[in-house]
C-alpha cells in the first residue's frame, strides 16, 4: 500500500499566479503546511486564514479549487478533520465565484469524494455529520457509499447515526439499505 502525504505536490502548483480574496495565493502553501502541522495554535490560525482567503464571505476563487485536494487529504489524515470538512462543504456550497469557472470549486470537492466518503463512517459523530454535510454540497446525485457508512444505520447501539443522515444529507439522495 502506498502512503500518500497530504501535501504531496503542493509546491508544483502555480500558487503565485492564482488569486484568492486578498490577491496572490502565494501564501496558501504555508497555510496548508501549518494546518497539517503539529502546532495546534498555528493550525487554528491557518484554518482561520484559509476561511478568510479561499472562502471569503462565501466567495470562492481560483486558489480555492487548487487548495481542495490538499484540504481533503489533510482532513482524511486526521488534521482538524471536522473543521476542514466544514471548509470544504462551504466551498462546495458556494455559488459566488470570482476568477474561477462556474462550478469548478464544487467539482473539485466532488472529485475528492473517494477520499472523503470513508469519513461518513468515522467513530466521531461530529466528523460523520460534517462529512455528510460537505458531501451533500457537492450535489453528486449518485454517491456509492462505502459499506462501512451503512453500518451505523443498522446498528441499534448507534441510533444517533441513523438520525443524523436525513438531517445532514441536504438535497443529495442516499438510499438507506435495509
Amino acid at each position: 500500500m502506498d502512503l500518500v502525504h497530504p501535501l504531496d505536490g503542493l509546491d508544483t502548483r502555480p500558487w503565485s499566479s492564482l488569486s484568492h480574496a486578498y490577491g496572490s495565493a502565494e501564501d496558501v502553501p504555508d497555510l496548508l503546511r501549518a494546518l497539517a502541522g503539529a502546532d495546534v495554535a498555528a493550525a487554528d490560525e491557518a484554518l482561520s486564514e484559509l476561511y478568510g482567503s479561499v472562502l471569503h464571505q462565501g466567495t470562492v476563487y481560483a486558489a480555492s479549487a487548487e487548495a481542495v485536494p490538499f484540504l481533503a487529504e489533510i482532513a482524511v489524515a486526521g488534521h482538524h478533520t471536522a473543521d476542514v470538512l466544514a471548509l470544504l462543504g462551504g466551498m462546495a456550497e458556494s455559488e459566488d465565484e470570482d476568477g474561477v469557472a462556474p462550478g469548478a470549486v464544487r467539482a473539485a470537492v466532488a472529485d475528492r469524494l473517494p477520499s472523503l466518503l470513508p469519513l461518513l463512517a468515522s467513530p466521531e459523530p461530529e466528523v460523520r455529520r460534517t462529512a455528510a454535510w460537505a458531501v451533500s454540497h457537492t450535489r453528486a446525485t449518485e454517491v456509492a457509499l462505502p459499506p462501512c457508512a451503512h453500518a451505523g444505520t443498522r446498528n441499534p447501539n448507534r441510533p444517533h447515526a441513523r438520525r443524523s443522515w436525513p438531517a445532514s444529507r441536504g438535497s443529495t439522495y442516499w438510499p438507506e439499505r435495509r
